[in-house]
């Protein structure tokens, strides 16, 4: 049997492609996924922000740090700058910083430590503004000197230093720097003030300060010039300048042209101190210690007359017994007040009396019938009478230093300012604490009240305290306090 081979064919099984699907997700599932993964780019963007706040802060505090190294490298302090001084010196503080620091700081840190610059001196920005808007509606309604003075434009108002002669841009540099120190510990420095009259290139500068805010400037028109221009604008803004001082401010007139005018008589509500010497150091400790001092008191008090009792003592004290009439009586009466109040009183006073007192008394009062700027005239001794000036000062100068008395002159134009060392200037230079003079003449019948309100009990505050109490009483205020 023949068997057959049957050809064998290969049969190739097919691929088999199996298509893997992942599973469908049920829309709560791909919502979740969704959420996590957002939660988990939220956290990603929330801890780089944390970081970069953590770095920005870092910056802000370094920036606070730079800012008093600036202000020790630049403005000699401590103490501080004040709002409206800071507010001029950004630009100089980013100059100083980029000049400093060891890497480049972002400008997000300096946005925000310039907001917290601005917001410190926000108030005293506004204050300048108030005066500034106050003083151009003011202006318009003044007619001073036959002008009709709708020159606001003429005036400006500036935080920034004007430009000056170098020794008065001295003057004002270090009057600011003594604004920003604490005058005494019983003295806020808010209640603190400063204000001088400044001249360059035939236009007046008024430098205004205040311990809260810091300087301003007012520019007046080339026209006011003179005193009288000057004092009566001064008037005029005395009103809008309330924005800017503390009330009841301590205010220091430091240097400056124009030192005839009487501040206290423009700032009524102010207790206005004065100097004679820029150099503010003198002022900064007499004001110090004045305001530790015991106000007046019998027990701490010489009262000296030089008013003439008889028509000898006016000829001794005038060189002519003439008018005799006029002053009959008045010795009487200003003894008579001190006598009242339990003062003790020299009556009729030579030179050797006065010396005296300002050896040993705390408290030294003379009423005098005549005086200049540089001569005491007294009754005694009889008949040709005395004198005291300058040199009796100076020849018990250490006496009077060590004494350190604050000195009352009811005498006529006693603290005038010129070319020649005033009696005030004198004493202040002797060693005396604080001279309260007048730079004019004064009537004896006005001044007697006030004389005799100085005397009363009263105000703890004190010299200047009650001297200022007993002016806002009687309405007089041609006693300059001079303590510089």
């Amino acid at each position: 049997m023949v068997t057959r081979e049957v050809p064998r064919t290969r049969t190739r099984s097919p691929e088999i492609e199996v298509e893997i699907q992942e599973p469908k997700l049920t829309w709560r599932q791909l919502k979740a996924a969704e959420d996590e993964a957002a939660k988990k780019e939220r956290a990603e963007r929330e801890r780089v922000a944390r970081e970069d706040e953590k770095r920005i802060a870092a910056e802000v505090d370094y920036l606070s740090d730079q800012w008093i190294a600036f202000g020790k490298s630049e403005h000699d302090t401590p103490p501080e700058l004040l709002p409206l001084e800071a507010a001029n010196e950004f630009p100089s503080f980013c100059g100083f910083v980029s000049r400093s620091a060891l890497r480049t700081i972002s400008e997000e840190a300096f946005s925000r430590f310039k907001t917290q610059r601005d917001n410190l001196q926000a108030a005293s920005k506004r204050a300048v503004d108030q005066v500034t808007s106050a003083l151009k509606w003011g202006w318009k309604s003044i007619a001073t000197l036959g002008f009709i003075a709708n020159r606001y434009s003429e005036v400006e108002v500036s935080i920034i230093p004007p430009k000056l002669s170098d020794e008065a841009s001295k003057t004002t540099a270090d009057a600011a720097k003594f604004l920003r120190t604490n005058w005494s510990t019983l003295l806020d420095r808010d209640s603190q003030g400063i204000v001088s009259v400044h001249q360059h290139g035939g236009v007046t500068y008024i430098h205004f300060g205040s311990g809260r805010h810091g300087s301003m400037y007012i520019k007046l028109p080339t026209w006011a010039n003179s005193s009288t221009a000057i004092e009566t604008f001064l008037k005029k803004i005395a009103k809008p300048l309330r924005h800017f001082f503390s009330n009841k401010s301590l205010i220091a007139v430091v240097d400056g042209e124009f030192q005839n005018i009487n501040f206290k008589s423009i700032l009524t509500g102010d207790i206005v101190v004065r100097s004679y010497d820029k150099n503010t150091k003198k002022l900064s400790d007499n004001i110090s210690k004045i305001l530790t001092r015991e106000p007046i008191s019998p027990s701490n008090t010489q009262v000296i007359s030089a008013i003439p009792n008889s028509e000898d003592e006016q000829s001794a004290v005038f060189k002519s017994s003439e008018h005799w009439n006029l002053w009959e009586g008045i010795a009487d009466q200003w003894v008579g007040s001190a006598i009242r109040l339990d003062y003790p009183i020299v009556r009729s006073s030579s030179k050797e009396s006065i010396l005296q007192a300002l050896s040993a008394s705390k408290n030294v009062v003379i009423i005098v019938a005549h005086a200049d700027a540089q001569v005491i005239y007294l009754p005694a001794p009889p008949p040709e009478g005395s004198t005291v000036s300058e040199d009796d000062f100076y020849n018990i100068r250490d006496k009077i230093l060590s004494n350190a008395p604050m000195v009352y002159l009811f005498c006529c134009e006693s603290a005038q300012t010129g070319d020649f060392r005033s009696l005030t200037e004198a004493l202040l230079d002797c060693g005396a604490m604080g001279v309260a003079a007048p730079q004019a003449k004064i009537n004896p019948e006005r001044y007697r009240p006030l004389f005799e309100r100085l005397l009363r009990k009263g105000s703890s505050d004190g010299p200047l305290g009650k001297l200022f109490d007993a002016e806002q009483v009687v309405g007089t205020r041609d006693m300059e306090v001079w303590l510089g």
